[in-house]
């Protein structure tokens, strides 16, 4: 699934796919298929995506559903790391979020 996406995302191919899934917490099931993960090692696989995309805008919907404190923790390092880089955020939540040392404009509709 993440092979594929890789492809899609017209990468040079060399993303370290095994890499990426220790840094979410999925390593050992880079031959696991997609189907077989629970909903939130599906999430975390999701947002894996975001890490070989080269995008610099990531629009997320909801991005903490499914996930457990660890992922919630994983995800805001992932945040940290890609603002940092220069990248920003949008995204959309129920749930209340904030990352240290970070400025965030919250609108509430």
């Amino acid at each position: 699934n993440l092979a594929i996406a890789r492809e899609l995302a017209a990468t040079d191919g060399q993303t370290d796919l095994a890499g990426i899934l220790r840094s979410i917490g999925l390593a050992g099931h880079l031959d696991a298929p997609a189907r077989s993960l629970s909903a939130g090692q599906r999430r975390r696989l999701a947002l894996a995506r975001l890490l070989f995309s080269g995008k610099r805008l990531w629009i997320l919907d909801e991005p903490l559903t499914s996930l457990d404190e660890a992922g919630r923790n994983m995800l805001k390092s992932l945040f940290n790391e890609h603002l940092a880089a220069g990248g920003a955020i949008i995204m959309t939540s129920h749930d209340p979020f904030s990352l240290q040392g970070v400025a965030m404009v919250r609108l509430r509709l």
